[in-house]
């Protein structure tokens, strides 16, 4: 968290040409270490209910009791600081629609209009990635073969950086880098380490 918050407030103001830039830089690993993470608690717990009578409202409640409270405070201060008049509307001002936002969708309009959008909600890319995975993966690992969830997870493991190298070679700044799709692989190191927990190859010891 430190080393984020750092490269948030230290790091990106000066450009890449900085030397804060290139000290802080390592930062943005600590995203990364965050979805790994993510990964690994979230499979751990779909995969001990996965027989649970309640698996879905259960794990969707949870998700969202931790969640949306504090994130719908922040969107509201940002629907509240775009009307307002004055300095302060630069953190609320940008490109991107504000019910991309609501419905966590920002990520993807990051990438459409290459922007972080409004400063104030620059950083929710990684929380809309988060989202995301809360939504898809308790269906995939409730519906998918026991045996073929390791293939996936490796398979991503491979595809994704593939992804991403055909992302900026297109010229992509922001995809690469915010979209859920192409940023699976670091989600699926957790998930994988889980999965190997909870099958019984790794020793407790």
């Amino acid at each position: 968290i430190l080393s984020v918050v750092a490269w948030h407030y230290l790091g990106v103001g000066d450009g890449p040409a900085s030397t804060p830039w290139r000290t802080f830089m390592v930062g943005r690993v600590g995203v990364d270490l965050f979805f790994v993470l993510s990964g690994y608690l979230i499979t751990g717990i779909l995969l001990a209910n996965a027989n649970s009578q309640s698996y879905f409202s259960t794990f969707y409640r949870r998700r969202s009791f931790r969640i949306l409270p504090i994130y719908a405070g922040m969107v509201a201060i940002y629907l509240i600081g775009r009307q307002l008049n004055g300095g302060v509307r630069a953190l609320f001002d940008g490109p991107l629609p504000w019910w991309s936002y609501v419905i966590g969708l920002q990520n993807i309009w990051m990438t459409i209009d290459q922007t972080y959008g409004a400063s104030w909600l620059s950083g929710t890319w990684s929380l809309a990635i988060e989202e995301q995975f809360y939504l898809i993966f308790p269906l995939v690992v409730y519906f998918m073969p026991p045996r073929l969830l390791p293939r996936l997870l490796i398979a991503l493991l491979v595809l994704c950086p593939i992804g991403r190298m055909i992302a900026g070679g297109l010229g992509d700044g922001f995809g690469y880098y915010v979209l859920m799709p192409l940023r699976a692989d670091i989600l699926a190191i957790g998930a994988l380490i889980a999965w190997l927990e909870s099958s019984g190859p790794v020793s407790a010891t």
